[in-house]
């Protein structure tokens, strides 16, 4: 099949191919606390990615992401680069807050690179895509609905429910189908496990970090206990109680690959290194200061 005949066959597949393959380069958006935001006065983020040992043309220093940051520690921009054989793109959202410093919309476009000829008005849609995210609250603060659009008619709607200590207990995803996320909690109120047909099961420290983690996947879509883990993330900290390591590990030793991360004296992100047997994924982060 040639990549025009692919694009013609069904856009929403090729939409929904490029949001997997996103996901999969999104690990290199790191996660830093609003706290060390604020604490360091970070203007912006950029991180860039370089591999080796991958069947792909290793990449040096490629730049996969931005961030941009308010004097309130809030992201106001963010810009997501991914490739894939036939496209390059890039998602650019704008964030909008309340004067409570609660997201209210995320606007994204995605601008697309397409690497071959298609027909007019397949790249007329990739041109123009678009989409938006809304965001509601209840009087106590909790986010109780998602809404997303977007220009190729795409509709999704989450809804969360709260118990009395303020905890998610329910995402509710409204589509095609009505789909059910469980959450339970410890008597500290750590999240212990996550899911319906495929759970995730969390342990902690002493010091109330997580320790583990345990994903079940029930391929027949059943509600059915599984006694073996699919997939088990073993978390590593160092004296500062930062993360340095994440081993992940299949039943079989099928897979296994392990996550290294290293900080700057300020406690920022540093260096996130994904060593998937015999590939390299290095993500660098570099940062911008306010004066």
């Amino acid at each position: 099949m040639t990549i025009a005949q692919f694009f013609s066959k069904s856009t929403l597949v090729v939409i929904t191919l490029l949001v997997s393959i996103n996901l999969l380069y999104a690990q290199g958006v790191p996660d830093i606390p609003k706290e060390l935001i604020l604490k360091n006065k970070v203007k912006s983020l950029k991180v860039f990615l370089s591999t080796k040992g991958t069947d792909e043309k290793a990449l040096t220093n490629l730049e996969v992401v931005e961030i941009k940051y308010n004097k309130n520690g809030d992201e106001i921009a963010k810009s997501i680069y991914t490739w894939y054989d036939a496209v390059d793109y890039t998602d650019k959202d704008t964030l909008i807050y309340t004067q409570e410093n609660k997201l209210v919309k995320i606007h994204r476009k995605h601008n697309y690179l397409l690497k071959s000829d298609v027909d007019v008005l397949t790249r007329k849609l990739f041109m123009n895509y678009q989409s938006e995210y809304i965001y509601e609250y209840d009087e106590k603060g909790n986010c109780i609905k998602e809404f997303s659009q977007s220009t190729e008619g795409q509709k999704e709607e989450i809804r969360y429910v709260y118990d009395p200590k303020g905890r998610k207990i329910q995402k509710i995803k409204f589509g095609s189908e009505i789909d059910t996320t469980f959450f339970k909690y410890n008597s500290a109120n750590q999240c212990i496990e996550e899911g319906r047909y495929h759970k995730e099961v969390c342990t902690y420290t002493k010091d109330g970090l997580l320790a583990k983690t345990e994903l079940y996947q029930d391929s027949e879509g059943l509600e059915r206990t599984l006694d073996k883990a699919w997939r088990t993330l073993v978390y590593s900290y160092n004296s500062r109680k930062q993360l340095v390591k994440e081993d992940v590990t299949h039943p079989g030793n099928q897979g296994n690959w392990s996550i290294t991360y290293s900080y700057y004296s300020n406690g920022l992100l540093k260096d996130k290194i994904e060593d998937m047997n015999s590939s390299v994924y290095t993500y660098t982060t570099s940062y911008e200061y306010w004066d």
